[in-house]
Order: structure tokens, then C-alpha cells, then sequence
């Protein structure tokens, strides 16, 4: 009886298995295009690529999104000087001045994607 129960408990596990790993994903997807789409159909877009353990300063104006993509998903940012903020793949920002982007990984380079709402 024991024996039953757990490979009936196994089969379990294993067929929810997909089904929630193709809930992830397609939820993953639905929050970073309402991220990208959050500075409207007007925009500037930027790709910058940051080595390991360096940093770059872009100034913004108004609403921004930045998106990490490859493989080191992580970054910090610092909005005009303040507090450093750890970053885990996209971050909505509404703000003027200059933004900060750390690279604190030590061997791998960070590719973001920034994109800012047009200026009028």
C-alpha cells in the first residue's frame, strides 16, 4: 500500500510539473511587456553593456524602464547619488537626473536595455 502511494504521489508531481513551469513562464512574460510598454508608444531605446565590476551614468528625464538581458540578471542602481538599490531583471523608474548602473558581478558583463519616454 505504501509502495502505491508514493508512485501515485510521484506520477503527481511529475505531470503538475509542466503545468506550473508553463504558468511561470507565461506569467514571467506578461509582467516584462507591461514593464516595457509602462513608457508608452513614444520612446528612446538604448543598449548598454556594462563590464564586470564597473559602472556608467545615463541621464533620464520622465518615465524609464530598464530590462537586464542574458545571462547576469542582477544590477544596482542609484538614482542622483542616493541609496544604492539592488535590481533583479527590470525596474520602472519616473524620475529626472542622472542614473547610476553598477555591474558588482565580478566575471560576468551586464547587457540592459533602457528605454525612456520620448521627449516632446
Amino acid at each position: 500500500m505504501e509502495k502505491q502511494l508514493i508512485e501515485i504521489l510521484l506520477i503527481l508531481a511529475l505531470a503538475t510539473f509542466p503545468i506550473l513551469m508553463g504558468s511561470w513562464i507565461y506569467m514571467y512574460r506578461k509582467v516584462i511587456n507591461g514593464g516595457l510598454e509602462y513608457v508608452g508608444e513614444k520612446y528612446n531605446e538604448k543598449k548598454i553593456v556594462i563590464p564586470p565590476g564597473k559602472f556608467t551614468v545615463v541621464e533620464v528625464n520622465g518615465k524609464c524602464v530598464m530590462v537586464s538581458e542574458g545571462m547576469n540578471s542582477w544590477f544596482t542602481i542609484r538614482i542622483n547619488g542616493g541609496v544604492r538599490q539592488r535590481v533583479f531583471k527590470i525596474r520602472l523608474i519616473n524620475t529626472k537626473g542622472n542614473l547610476t548602473i553598477i555591474n558588482e558581478s565580478k566575471t560576468m558583463s551586464l547587457s540592459i536595455n533602457i528605454r525612456c519616454e520620448a521627449s516632446a
